[in-house]
């Protein structure tokens, strides 16, 4: 049964259900050839991550997202104007306060709470980055110039968003490198790192000569195809 009741939390998704799909995957992921996983993501990969985003609430989650998003487009707070810098001031005060009093609770570890408070904690760490972000992006020019080197790799989202993938498996996935199991976590945080400065010399290059991403391109392309 994909959803039950619970008499603490009301509805929610059986985590069983999820773990079976997952554990129809499992054996690919961990010793499974290029063509096993592929089979697998195929098949089940889609269901897992359908059933993954309901038991987290990432549906109704995204939508609400997305809707801040609009919101916040609309009234340009994300723009030198105004008094906007003031009010992102606010929201880094008030995010920094939640997550003092969150990391002291430890609200992650809260049984009884953790399904739904969790995610608010979340979303403060959210506001804590975008806020951090705008009033450095907007405060200091060394922040501005030290991230312009990524501009290119905006540019070129869809394609390395895919390269990234692509590059990941082949260094960590069973049928490639393998460095799941010879890197901790540190040095695959260094690997990331790597990955994302590589990606941004080849956007810088290919928009030298390019008006677009290769990805962009084929999206572009398909967005005004005529039937």
């Amino acid at each position: 049964m994909l959803i039950r009741w619970d008499v603490m939390i009301g509805w929610q998704v059986d985590a069983s259900v999820l773990s079976e799909v997952y554990g129809n995957m499992y054996n690919g992921h961990q010793h499974g050839s290029f063509l096993e996983n592929a089979y697998g993501n195929l098949r089940y990969g889609q269901v897992a991550t359908y059933y993954w985003c309901l038991m987290q609430g990432r549906h109704t989650q995204t939508i609400c997202l997305f809707v801040l998003g609009m919101l916040v487009g609309r009234k340009r707070w994300f723009y030198n104007e105004n008094n906007n810098q003031a009010l992102w001031k606010k929201v880094l005060a008030v995010s920094i306060l939640v997550l003092i009093v969150g990391g002291i609770a430890d609200v992650r570890h809260m049984e009884t709470w953790n399904n739904w408070l969790y995610p608010i904690y979340n979303f403060f760490i959210l506001s804590f980055v975008v806020s951090g972000f705008v009033l450095l992006w907007y405060g200091k020019e060394w922040f501005r110039k030290g991230l312009s080197f990524l501009r290119q790799f905006g540019k070129m989202s869809l394609t390395n968003y895919f390269l990234q993938s692509i590059i990941g498996c082949g260094l960590f996935a069973y049928y490639g490198f393998n460095l799941q199991t010879k890197l901790g976590i540190t040095y695959a945080f260094f690997v990331g790192i790597a990955m994302v400065v590589v990606q941004c010399l080849f956007s810088n290059l290919w928009l030298k000569y390019h008006s677009h991403g290769p990805f962009e391109g084929i999206w572009k392309k398909l967005t005004w195809i005529k039937f």
